[in-house]
């Protein structure tokens, strides 16, 4: 592991094989992953008809250049805009969340001769500097919590929208692992005036899309038409394979000014046949059906887990979950994590903000929901310095 060059923390652990919900190490232990390798396994790992369309795919053409999308490339073109209402719109397929989320944007600002762009504070749209350091000068940051402590029309009267040219609104703050879903109210209101404005709405459903938020995308609970929507993760389901989908309009405008934007392994044929293919499972499979109530399931489990004094809230929409902690009670979310690791289970862990995150495949089982709140449970109560019990 010294071999790495360590950008983001490194764990000593060799994992040499999966399936479904778990991953092996070298020993054999094995490992049930609610982290969904990193938020992207829909369908869980190494599922066989995913793998069996790459194998076929790789057999006949894996990449092409730039020029030449082929048939599986408008195939897949086709059922994302299906998905998304937007028959008589364009996208284009990249690899990675970031890749899309900065074309996204880019596209929006291009249309719009606008470069500012308006988000929440807890969003995390790209691995980019531009989008991580968001200089003021192309950023307007502004707090959906603080926003929402005030009446509507006061909270909307503190943006100035004249200025705004791509609204950049990413469903539950799960990039940034904050796990905070903003009133719908609000965020409508705001859609409202970017797009009477004439600016450009981009929904990042990276990590949202594909039933992570009980949904095909988190966007759906707000209620909203998304000028633009960026979408990666679960599309491959492992496989790193991303996409761009913008309305007729935008993509006219686009080609219009003759925009160029081109890269390696854009459009290329094996991952437009992996995203094509996860999408027919997860809706053979009714997926979103069911992870939608396996979330409730599993919420209502953590919820349970209120009763100790050192959980201050669970949290979640869909297979997206959290547990935080209070601070000062004795307990440090490192050493939670680290426990539940070595019994076997794999989650996502953020002691900066004092929580746990759940971002389970769709396809979890109830009995795995409960292991997972046993052994919780069992850590929790060793530290904790009491149930609430019989408390208002």
């Amino acid at each position: 592991m010294n071999l790495i060059l360590k950008t983001h923390p490194i764990i000593d652990l060799n994992f040499t094989h999966a399936k479904g919900c778990y991953v092996y190490d070298q020993h054999g232990k094995e490992y049930l992953d609610f982290e969904s390798g990193s938020w992207s396994l829909a369908l869980g790992h190494c599922h066989p008809e995913i793998n069996g369309t790459i194998a076929l795919q790789i057999d006949k053409v894996m990449h092409l250049g730039v020029p030449f999308p082929n048939a599986t490339t408008h195939k897949a073109a086709n059922e994302l805009l299906s998905l998304l209402d937007k028959k008589h719109g364009k996208c284009t397929f990249l690899s990675s969340g970031s890749e899309a989320v900065e074309l996204a944007i880019t596209l929006g600002r291009h249309v719009t001769q606008n470069r500012k762009c308006l988000t929440f504070e807890s969003s995390y749209h790209s691995a980019y500097a531009s989008m991580v350091e968001r200089p003021s000068s192309d950023w307007v940051v502004v707090d959906w919590r603080a926003l929402s402590s005030k009446p509507l029309q006061e909270a909307l009267d503190t943006i100035a929208f004249e200025e705004i040219g791509v609204f950049a609104f990413e469903p539950g703050g799960s990039g940034s692992e904050s796990v905070s879903f903003p009133p719908k109210e609000l965020v409508e209101a705001i859609v409202a005036e970017v797009q009477s404005h004439g600016g450009v709405v981009v929904a990042n459903e990276i990590t949202t899309g594909f039933g992570r938020l009980g949904s095909w995308f988190g966007y759906e609970h707000y209620g909203i038409t998304p000028d633009i929507v960026a979408m990666g993760k679960c599309l491959g389901n492992g496989y790193p394979v991303s996409a761009v989908v913008v309305n007729r309009e935008i993509a006219d405008q686009i080609e219009d000014i003759d925009y160029h934007h081109a890269q390696s392994h854009q459009n290329d044929p094996l991952g437009c046949a992996v995203a094509t293919e996860v999408i027919r499972v997860i809706k053979e499979n009714k997926l979103i059906e069911r992870g939608r109530e396996m979330g409730t399931y599993f919420l209502q489990k953590l919820k349970e887990l209120e009763k100790y004094d050192c959980v201050k809230e669970a949290r979640g929409r869909g297979m997206l979950l959290a547990l935080e902690f209070h601070e000062n009670q004795g307990v440090e979310v490192a050493e939670v994590y680290q426990s539940l690791l070595a019994s076997g289970f794999i989650v996502a862990g953020a002691a900066s903000r004092n929580f746990l995150r759940f971002d389970p495949p769709l396809i979890i089982q109830k009995e795995s929901i409960d292991l997972l709140i046993n052994e919780l449970e069992r850590i929790i109560s060793a530290i904790s310095v009491s149930p609430k019990l019989g408390r208002d």
